[in-house]
């Protein structure tokens, strides 16, 4: 899997709209069928396919938020949008 960071601001916002519904996987709930949805939803309508959400996965999301499924009382409600977005931007 080759990966390229954003190149610029528009594509950025279009990763911002895929990182909450990726996140929710290091939430301390189960992983559900609508949760599975919300991604594939997610980025179809930024216009990605599996391979960009892997990457996605793999390199800018769980970097940011991976320690939240080590934690033994994790967060369990969605990451702050906002925050979400920082915290992946600064990486």
């Amino acid at each position: 899997m080759d990966y390229a960071p954003p190149a610029s601001p528009e594509e950025l916002r279009r990763r911002e709209a895929v990182w909450p519904p990726l996140s929710a996987l290091f939430l301390d709930t189960e992983v559900t069928d609508d949760s599975l949805a919300d991604i594939v939803r997610a980025a179809r309508a930024q216009g990605y396919g599996a391979e960009d959400l892997q990457a996605m996965l793999f390199y800018e999301v769980a970097p940011a938020v991976y320690a939240n499924i080590y934690s033994v009382i994790g967060e369990w409600a969605p990451f702050d949008t906002e925050w979400l977005s920082r915290r992946i931007r600064r990486r």
